[in-house]
């Protein structure tokens, strides 16, 4: 393996200068004490964030920057994406990438769109010859999808193993433990605050059930008590009606005989 060395000034021998210099030796130099990742603490960091209203399949990387390799991605006004739709039947996963594309000379940001499945999984970053990617967030999309939301999108700049915090010279801060441990936590809270919250809804429910099951039964005495006081005052006071009603017929009776007299 041939010995380098640098950087040192070039001087001109032969009418020709005898250094020089290209961009990939200077990245190279940077990326020997500059791990790769998110600046942290620079304006929203490139956060992924659905947009503003929400009404279209579209999400903003936000103002900050990055490091890839030894090249330097700046952004300071918010980068819309388009996402494609959802799927007809099956849920996809998208990833939303800081791409250094090195033939093209140049880091921006890209969605990598992921594969519809009945078990998603989102597209690994693209690392060869040609690219090198970082991943800044994961975007469910649920099949049928005509819209994107804050919670549709799974933060991943924390994880070393695909993005990261450029924190440091030499090494970057590993916080992939740090991610899948709080990854964990969020995903235990979620079931635990589900389990608990289906377990209310059923007592509660059961609770209205008995409730409902009580008045019922109170309606129903009510009823049956007023229908039954009806009927012993319309069979205790018939008698006397009729009476009331044969006098009154008498009384007419004989008025009219008189008349037709």
């Amino acid at each position: 393996m041939a010995e380098t060395s640098g950087f040192f000034n070039a001087q001109l021998v032969n009418e020709e200068y005898d250094r020089a210099y290209v961009a990939e030796q200077f990245a190279a130099y940077f990326a020997s004490f500059i791990g790769n990742g998110v600046f942290l603490g620079q304006q929203q960091d490139c956060q992924v964030t659905a947009t503003t209203p929400v009404t279209s399949m579209g999400v903003n990387v936000q103002p900050g920057r990055a490091w890839l390799n030894g090249y330097w991605y700046n952004n300071d006004a918010p980068q819309n994406l388009t996402v494609s739709v959802g799927d007809a039947t099956r849920t996809r996963i998208d990833a939303v990438a800081l791409r250094h594309d090195k033939s093209g000379r140049v880091v921006n940001a890209v969605i990598i769109e992921g594969t519809p499945s009945a078990s998603p999984v989102a597209p690994a970053p693209v690392r060869d010859v040609d690219y090198y990617d970082i991943i800044l967030a994961h975007i469910t999309i649920p099949a049928g999808s005509i819209i994107v939301t804050n919670a549709m999108i799974s933060d991943t700049r924390p994880n070393s193993e695909i993005c990261g915090w450029v924190s440091g010279l030499i090494e970057q801060v590993d916080t992939t433990d740090l991610y899948l441990q709080f990854q964990s936590f969020l995903n235990d809270f979620i079931a635990n605050q589900t389990a608990d919250f289906e377990t209310w809804s059923s007592q509660q429910q059961q609770a209205f059930e008995t409730w409902a099951e009580g008045e019922q039964s109170d309606f129903e005495a009510w009823e049956s008590a007023q229908q039954s006081a009806v009927s012993s005052w319309i069979s205790t006071n018939t008698a006397a009606w009729q009476a009331d009603f044969d006098e009154w017929f008498a009384s007419v009776q004989d008025i009219l005989d008189e008349d037709v007299a």
